[in-house]
């Protein structure tokens, strides 16, 4: 029998420069609109830190990948 369930997810998109990401914290969103852009993030690792989970961010010259877990149980 289980206890705990965990949901994990990785994320992929294509970047046109690197994002520098620095001790896993969120980078600032690019786009001219800050009060628009940028929340998603915060709130997937506010919800993975809520359920027992992480976030992880990575970027490579093309690539920029976020992966979470989260416990759903």
């Amino acid at each position: 029998k289980y206890d705990a369930f965990y949901l994990s997810c990785c994320i992929e998109n294509g970047v046109q420069a690197p994002i520098t990401i620095v001790e896993q914290q969120i980078p600032q969103t690019a786009k001219s609109d800050k009060t628009l852009h940028g929340l998603g993030l915060q709130n997937v690792k506010r919800l993975a830190e809520q359920h027992d989970g992480y976030l992880v961010l990575e970027c490579s010259e093309t690539v920029f990948t976020t992966r979470f877990t989260a416990k759903y149980r």
